[in-house]
């Protein structure tokens, strides 16, 4: 690109783009110092909520003198400018490292994590939360150093006006419990759950939740517990998998109490006892499948190798089967006639339903279209949003849930067809459409009924146990 002057830096080449505006390497004119500038373009600085975010990015970097924080040297934000200056930092960032690498070695995840909670501490300490901790945010410069970036997000703790009340942000998959319900006051917890959650992916190579849709991985952050650490990676040490587990926590009071508590952890952490205990722990497992392995082939020989198998001894297997079958037959019909709860996740989907966030409403309503009618209030929940949400996405998505959950939504009918007929948006009215045509068309008797063939399969594959077992009564009376 052609050389630029925002006075007095001279821009030079874009290094970096995102939501909140563009960062170029630059010259700052008075000691040809390399910086790098973060400028709002004015198209985008238009809209009152992203140029407020940017103000107060400028102001909470101007507060926060860290070596572990991206190093601010002021700004501007009057009229159509909107740009500030800043360190500039060499080696890329922890996503792009991620990305190259996979994952790291143990050591290195410890000494990242070890910088990270200095910045973090730094942060609490003086009010703030980041509210964004995710890899794309961690700076590396070329001596390894570790930097946090991008404070757009944050906010002071005792500054709830800066934000919408209940806005959830950050980014799905480092978001924690308590930010996806949008409820404040946030604390330092959040930031602890998303280092958490990078920890896991330095170490594991992956975050600790995936899934194929947002919905699916909020509602993994909401209700599942995140599985080993050394599934992924089995050098992982044994307490750095435990501290990295106690940050993914789904309670704020069962999580570490600040960051610096985790570096305290994090420092105990030594190579000998935690690799030692985890290969002996492998080792032991690995000695109990073979001899169980050995076992069960040892008994196998034996059963072939003894007396042979007579029809009594078939007879008795063929009952014994049946009867198990009967069994499973008869548990697999009584459980499909239960009713069956969504429990506390559907409970959190409804409440998620009323977030100010629309991508978190979104997730929300099809989920609450994946759970079904079990989900207590769902369907009400659905139809209010497709009534009254003004985001298009979110209406959309309400109703193509109701279509799914079908008959038990017949509640919604009513408003399913006054937005077929009101609707402003043409994909609403025909998902509108589409849900009361799925609602009117379902079958509403018990599907359970499906199962009786089975039950008749059962009861003859039983009679022919029985038969066998009489027929060799018989054949044994007539020998003697």
């Amino acid at each position: 690109m052609d050389n630029r002057w925002l006075w007095p830096f001279e821009l030079k080449e874009k290094i970096g783009q995102g939501g909140m505006g563009v960062v170029y390497r630059a010259r700052y004119v008075k000691n040809d110092r390399e910086v790098a500038v973060k400028i709002l373009p004015a198209e985008i600085a238009a809209d009152k909520k992203i140029a407020t975010r940017f103000e107060r990015e400028l102001e909470v970097l101007k507060k926060l003198k860290h070596p572990n924080i991206v190093y601010c040297f002021g700004g501007k934000c009057e009229g159509d400018q909107h740009f500030y200056a800043m360190e500039l930092v060499e080696g890329g960032s922890l996503e792009r490292l991620l990305k190259k690498r996979g994952r790291l070695p143990w050591e290195q995840v410890i000494e990242y994590t070890l910088q990270l909670c200095s910045a973090l501490y730094f942060a609490h300490e003086h009010g703030f939360i980041h509210r964004d901790v995710k890899p794309g945010n961690l700076l590396l410069t070329n001596t390894g150093k570790l930097k946090l970036s991008d404070f757009g997000l944050a906010r002071a703790r005792s500054d709830v006006g800066l934000t919408e009340h209940g806005k959830t942000m950050g980014t799905f998959h480092y978001m924690s419990p308590e930010q996806i319900r949008g409820k404040p006051p946030l604390t330092g917890s959040a930031d602890l759950y998303a280092m958490g959650c990078v920890m896991y992916e330095m170490m594991a190579g992956r975050p600790p939740f995936r899934g194929h849709s947002p919905a699916e991985i909020l509602q993994k952050h909401l209700e599942k517990p995140a599985p080993p650490v050394s599934t992924n990676a089995m050098d992982c040490p044994a307490a750095l998998e435990q501290i990295i587990l106690d940050l993914l926590e789904k309670r704020v009071e069962d999580r570490p109490l600040s960051a610096i508590d985790v570096a305290r952890r994090l420092k105990q952490v030594t190579q000998t006892t935690s690799l030692d205990a985890t290969t002996r722990d492998i080792t032991i497992r690995n000695t109990q499948a073979a001899q169980a392995v050995q076992e069960a082939m040892g008994t196998s020989e034996r059963s072939f190798s003894g007396r042979a198998v007579t029809p009594k001894s078939w007879s008795m297997v063929l009952a014994v089967v049946a009867v198990m079958l009967m069994a499973l037959l008869f548990w697999n019909g009584y459980s499909s006639n239960r009713p069956q709860t969504a429990g506390k996740g559907g409970e959190l989907w409804v409440e998620a339903l009323k977030n100010s966030n629309s991508d978190v409403r979104i997730a929300a309503a099809k989920a609450l279209g994946e759970i079904g009618p079990s989900a207590e209030g769902s369907v009400e929940a659905l139809t209010l949003a497709l009534s009254e949400d003004s985001n298009r996405e979110v209406r959309r998505a309400a109703a193509e849930s109701l279509g799914q959950i079908g008959a038990p939504a017949a509640s919604a009918m009513r408003e399913l067809d006054k937005v077929y007929q009101t609707d402003a948006e043409p994909q609403v009215r025909q998902e509108a459409e589409a849900a009361s045509n799925a609602i009117r068309n379902s079958k509403k008797e018990d599907k359970s009924l499906g199962a009786w063939p089975f039950y008749l399969a059962g009861i003859l594959v039983a009679l022919a146990g029985i038969g066998a077992v009489v027929f060799s009564r018989i054949a044994r009376t007539m020998r003697n």
